[in-house]
């Protein structure tokens, strides 16, 4: 975005910050257009009014996206944007459904993707109903099929950073205390798991598909 539009200040949040850490490194140490916070939406302070919210899985991973949707809300000027990727379920985001099937096959207790609680989402329709009842506008929910390539490190560190794990009475599985070697376990069992997309080179095409709500603020 700050190649194509030099004059725009750009805040990052996020509540792992080894998540803006690698922001920051890509982005090079001369990006004074770049303001990274550790937090979430309810803690973010950027100062001024926010013309667009680019939001990548937030509703997917939070247990009350109504209230995600009414934060943001907050932070737009009038006619703001929002553009929000979300999972639209494993039968959509085939990438999530390879984590969660290499998670199953070598983590004790991690449950298939029925018990995960973003899979609400698998319905456009309920989508689009929580946005308009947070207040957002002109609010659309239209499929997204996109797709991702990368190297197997960043294949493990996007899916491991973005998904949690959980076991079938929904008690979250927290990476760090699965241990050395059993994440190494994991980290083989999903690259195996994904050798139907890896290429000649050994970069991996990934299916993204999902939903990609957007809305404005009335």
């Amino acid at each position: 975005m700050h190649r194509r539009f030099p004059s725009v200040a750009v805040t990052a949040v996020d509540p792992d910050a080894r998540l803006l850490d690698r922001l920051r490194a890509k982005s090079g140490p001369n990006a004074e257009w770049l303001q990274v916070v550790t937090g979430t939406v309810d803690t973010v302070d950027v100062g001024v009014a926010v013309d667009v919210v680019f939001s990548q899985l937030v509703l997917s991973l939070t247990t009350d996206p109504a209230h995600e949707l009414r934060a943001l809300r907050v932070l737009m000027r009038p006619r703001g944007l929002l553009r929000a990727a979300v999972v639209g379920g494993p039968e959509r985001m085939r990438a999530f459904a390879g984590f969660w099937a290499a998670a199953e096959a070598v983590v004790p207790g991690a449950a298939p993707p029925v018990a995960y609680p973003h899979l609400r989402f698998a319905d456009p329709e309920m989508l689009r109903r929580v946005a308009v009842e947070a207040g957002w506008a002109d609010v659309r929910v239209e499929p997204a099929d996109t797709r991702r390539t990368v190297t197997s490190a960043e294949l493990w560190d996007w899916l491991s950073l973005t998904l949690p794990l959980y076991t079938a009475d929904r008690r979250a599985i927290p990476l760090q205390d699965l241990g050395s070697t059993l994440v190494e376990e994991l980290r083989l069992s999903v690259l195996s798991e994904f050798q139907q997309y890896r290429d000649a080179r050994g970069w991996y095409d990934v299916p993204t598909g999902g939903w990609l709500l957007t809305g404005t603020a009335g």
